[in-house]
């Protein structure tokens, strides 16, 4: 397994010894090697929810045929779709908002 050294932000286990006040943390491709993978029935109830949703974005958005013809607007509704059918399915999980990077205590006089 390999293991990186994350001293800055402390995220799980404590580094050997108990000393320094550094962390290990698995890197992500650990991570993903370690994960369960999805069934072939899981896949196919992913790529069919994922169908019906697109078609509910696209009412949604209030879409037109000729605006799927632009790459971004695919994209986007390709995105919605995904995240709706990940959640859906209990794929995916959202428990808050977006993640922030932690604030610059040099720079936080600069906030009123």
């Amino acid at each position: 397994m390999i293991w990186r050294l994350h001293a800055k932000y402390p995220i799980t286990r404590p580094a050997p010894g108990g000393g320094g006040g550094a962390t290990l943390v698995p890197v992500p491709c650990d991570r993903w090697h370690g994960r369960t993978p999805i069934t072939a029935s899981q896949r196919q109830r992913f790529r069919a929810t994922r169908e019906q949703l697109k078609t509910q974005v696209i009412s949604e958005f209030g879409l037109q045929p000729q605006d799927l013809k632009r790459r971004d607007v695919r994209a986007t509704v390709e995105r919605t779709a995904t995240r709706r059918a990940l959640e859906s399915l209990g794929f995916l999980f959202v428990s808050r908002g977006p993640v922030r990077p932690p604030l610059n205590l040099e720079k936080c006089h600069f906030i009123s």
